[in-house]
């Protein structure tokens, strides 16, 4: 089976690396970036099927990245902005900040183990 690979668009380096570091402890292959424009240069290989972006970043990042590719976007930040962002961008859904894990694993359809903790 492929692993899936996911792109993480957030300007909070912690952020990226929190939700980078569960991912990939969970199989996927994980690139990371702080902008959209530094998202639309992820190597030569890698195919994301779910973008993971901030809501500031959205729709731009939405734009260019998901929908122009035809890759689902999933738009992170306080639950009922990060709704409406999804919604106004025509995002396939929303992750609410902070990222509780089994969130997070059930957005990239990847069973949970310990949804105990929040990673974001």
């Amino acid at each position: 089976m492929k692993p899936i690979q996911v792109l993480i668009v957030d300007e909070d380096p912690r952020v990226r690396a929190q939700l980078s570091r569960l991912l990939t402890l969970r199989g996927c292959i994980v690139q990371t970036a702080s902008n959209a424009a530094k998202a639309s240069e992820f190597p030569a290989g890698f195919q994301p099927s779910l973008v993971l972006v901030d809501m500031r970043l959205a729709p731009l990042s939405g734009t260019v990245l998901g929908q122009e590719a035809n890759i689902p976007v999933v738009v992170m930040g306080p639950e009922h902005e990060a709704q409406r962002c999804a919604a106004e961008i025509g995002a396939a859904g929303f992750l609410p900040k902070p990222v509780q894990v089994s969130r997070l694993l059930a957005c990239v359809q990847i069973p949970d183990r310990d949804d105990s903790t929040s990673a974001a």
